[in-house]
């Protein structure tokens, strides 16, 4: 990669003046067009990159604006990332948060370690991971960072979280079915492995247990890391799955469906084959209600809590830049229950979560 010294040896001029017209003040210094185009052609011709952190530190505008970095795996949900960059936006905007940079660092699961220089070299005002892995939680708490860190989806104890209570999630897919008058139910799971996902579960079969319901069906397909957001593959597989329950002969009554693509190939198959649904299998479903849910045939959704865990983890990382914060703070976002055409909603159920949130607080 060419430097500005090698640019200005080939252009035959000085490395103040290759400084000036790359950083576009050629005309304010009267230094001739001619040899603002030869510069120019130059730099593109052997491949400059400019040094954008030597840019901010001479930039008057921006060079006191606080860097965060954001990162991101792959496994995260596409929507997720605009989520919190809209959210960021439209706060920055209302002066709801100071104006910062953003940079988005990509990493995959289980190898949060390969990004050690970022994470301890201090080149950032502050850090936010979305975590899925334990074993990136392990190594995090491993570590010395000496900025303010946020983990969104589980708390790595020592640094500040924004957080979804997947336990209860779980739990309270596992109570709608209970209510209905459900005794056998069942599980399927096809998304990429992760503390979240294991957490649902749990909460799900321990709510079965104490409520006396058999869990009839269990089946587990994982999906690949590259495929893991592939809506048409998770629709597909979610299909499969559904046959595979008709073709051995013991339907549940209610199935809760780790991804909402997975569960509408699961009901489509359903239909195809006459069992009706909600009356023959009812089908709550975790995921996002896009607007791809506001259909006539939408499913019951445990939605994920974009917006707020985006909203959150802005309004606490603002709050740690000013100096507001210095305890270690863990922020939960609870989940919504959309109810649509895959499930009904019991009667007590409003009457149940107002006093599963009562007991929450205290707690």
């Amino acid at each position: 990669m060419a430097s500005i010294y090698d640019i200005a040896k080939l252009a035959g001029v000085s490395y103040s003046t290759v400084s000036l017209i790359l950083n576009n003040r050629g005309d304010d210094l009267r230094i001739s067009k001619k040899t603002q185009e030869k510069v120019k052609q130059i730099a593109k011709e052997q491949g400059y990159v400019p040094n954008v952190h030597a840019r901010k530190l001479i930039s008057k505008d921006i060079k006191n604006i606080p860097e965060i970095a954001l990162f991101w795996s792959p496994t995260q949900h596409p929507i997720f990332l605009n989520s919190m960059i809209s959210k960021l936006n439209e706060m920055m905007n209302e002066g709801i948060v100071p104006d910062m940079s953003v940079t988005i660092y990509p990493f995959e699961n289980d190898h949060l370690d390969k990004m050690e220089k970022i994470l301890k070299g201090n080149f950032v005002h502050g850090i936010i991971i979305p975590v899925a892995e334990e074993k990136d939680i392990r190594y995090l708490r491993q570590l010395d960072i000496q900025v303010p860190v946020i983990t969104i989806y589980r708390s790595a104890r020592k640094y500040h979280s924004v957080d979804v209570d997947n336990y209860t999630n779980g739990k309270v897919a596992g109570e709608i079915f209970h209510m209905l008058g459900m005794k056998r139910v069942g599980i399927l799971r096809n998304a990429y492995s992760s503390i979240s996902f294991s957490e649902r579960v749990k909460g799900f079969k321990e709510q079965c247990r104490k409520n006396s319901m058999e869990i009839i069906v269990d089946l587990d397909r994982n999906i690949s890391k590259k495929k893991s957001k592939d809506p048409v593959e998770r629709y597909q597989v979610g299909s499969q799955i559904a046959e595979e329950i008709l073709a051995a002969g013991q339907a549940p009554e209610g199935i809760f469906v780790q991804n909402d693509d997975s569960a509408r190939g699961a009901v489509h198959t359903f239909k195809k084959h006459g069992i009706r649904v909600p009356e023959d299998i009812a089908v709550i479903a975790y995921g996002h209600n896009s607007n791809e849910n506001a259909e006539e045939s939408r499913l019951t959704l445990i939605s994920f809590p974009m917006d707020e865990l985006a909203e959150k983890t802005w309004q606490l990382i603002g709050s740690l830049l000013s100096g507001g914060i210095i305890k270690t703070t863990r922020v939960l976002c609870p989940s919504r229950v959309f109810f649509g055409a895959s499930c009904p909603k019991p009667e007590a159920f409003d009457e149940w979560m107002q006093e599963k949130g009562k007991v929450h607080k205290k707690e």
